[in-house]
């Protein structure tokens, strides 16, 4: 995705997930002990949800749905 031609819906989108990513890791640490486990916790679960986000502006940005999950 080129960054000069980010629509206005999908700069919404981004900082909507972005702040919704954040919530999710806020709960994350509050139920989790600190250290290396609640870290890769949140790496992998921030991992997935950036997935989606991308496969969702991708179908922003096309209007095609890939059938095939990744």
């Amino acid at each position: 995705m080129d960054i000069e031609q980010v629509t206005e819906n999908q700069e919404w989108l981004m900082a909507r997930h972005s702040r919704t990513v954040g919530q999710v890791l806020d709960v994350i640490e509050a139920s989790l002990p600190e250290g290396t486990q609640c870290e890769k916790v949140k790496k992998l679960i921030q991992q997935h949800l950036y997935a989606l986000r991308n496969d969702v502006l991708k179908v922003i940005s096309s209007g095609k749905i890939n059938e095939t999950p990744e």
